[in-house]
């Protein structure tokens, strides 16, 4: 082979070598959140990561067994919660309505002392005119005797009669004074044998009622973790990935990764602010156009979006607020 041919051929290597050679995808990418006031931040100093694809879709493929065993669970917590929600109003309902602490031997004794009480006062009330009229009318012969002892000052018989007249009228005042106590005292008989057939009844009541707080509390947290379950920290909390490239975005929120055609690669991101409570998770394909590919990451392609169909059930966003 003269040194022609080998020129050429060395020439034709080279150019077979580089025509071998994977083209590379560039892409500019830009990281900003938007506020609920409509602020716009961008996110300087957030660490960006590119990975093979085949990474992301198996680990997510093997949590997703788990999330749908708790998912399951937290249903039938779900389920279980409503139930006895439903039941402690039942019960509520019951002790309001049908009161069974009306067989409580406690509740029974203070209802018939009130009941027993009641009707002697309710008695001795009815009979109040008739001791009234007795009073009267031994008021009247006491008073009409002592008027005509006045002009018959020697007549014993009248002076007895008027003595008589008097004890009379003290007796049937006595008897009408002594029934308004009795009355009294049993009135203050049937008011505390009420009131402890209320406290029993009260007792009752606010016990099924506190039964019911609880059953709704029960309820309220259920609700709340099925409304937030699964979310992005369920799935990649254990996310520790080989990475195939690092960037860092600058003060302006962007960054930029070069990397070659033939391969998928996803680009993540996990991010968060001092000034707010959320965490922000970006999980996206890679572009693999020819040219500089412009990739914005803001609120819309956030996991819960999840714009690139990487989770079969999609984390939910947790409401800890701004």
């Amino acid at each position: 082979m003269n040194s022609r041919n080998l020129i050429l051929v060395i020439i034709g290597a080279t150019l077979g070598l580089t025509g071998c050679e994977p083209k590379q995808a560039q892409t500019d990418g830009h990281v900003l959140i938007v506020t609920d006031k409509g602020k716009s931040i961008r996110l300087g100093g957030i660490e960006v990561l590119l990975i093979e694809k085949q990474q992301v879709t198996d680990f997510l493929q093997r949590k997703q067994a788990p999330v749908e065993l708790e998912i399951a669970t937290r249903r039938q917590e779900l389920a279980a919660a409503t139930e006895g929600v439903n039941k402690a109003k039942a019960d509520l309902n019951s002790v309001t309505v049908d009161g069974p602490y009306l067989t409580n031997t406690d509740y029974v004794s203070a209802k018939a002392m009130r009941d027993q009480a009641k009707a002697r006062r309710d008695s001795l009330v009815a009979e109040f005119p008739a001791l009234k009229q007795s009073v009267d009318s031994a008021r009247v012969k006491a008073l009409a005797l002592e008027k005509q002892a006045k002009k018959q000052t020697t007549d014993q018989v009248l002076a007895a009669e008027v003595i008589y007249a008097r004890t009379d009228l003290q007796n049937a005042q006595d008897q009408l004074a002594d029934s308004h106590r009795q009355a009294a005292l049993l009135k203050d008989t049937i008011e505390s044998s009420q009131a402890k057939m209320d406290a029993i009844a009260g007792s009752a009541n606010n016990t099924v009622a506190t039964e019911l707080e609880v059953a709704k509390n029960r309820l309220r947290t259920a609700r709340m973790q099925s409304k937030t379950y699964p979310s992005a920290e369920t799935y990649l909390s254990d996310f520790s990935p080989v990475v195939a490239q690092r960037a860092d975005t600058g003060i302006d929120g962007k960054f930029s990764f070069s990397y070659p055609r033939d391969k998928t690669f996803t680009i993540f991101v996990t991010a968060s602010q001092p000034d707010f409570a959320e965490k922000y998770v970006w999980l996206i394909d890679a572009p693999t156009n020819t040219g500089i590919n412009n990739v914005l990451l803001n609120d819309n392609d956030l996991v819960y979006a999840d714009p690139d169909g990487y989770f079969k059930i999609k984390p939910k966003k947790q409401h800890t607020g701004q």
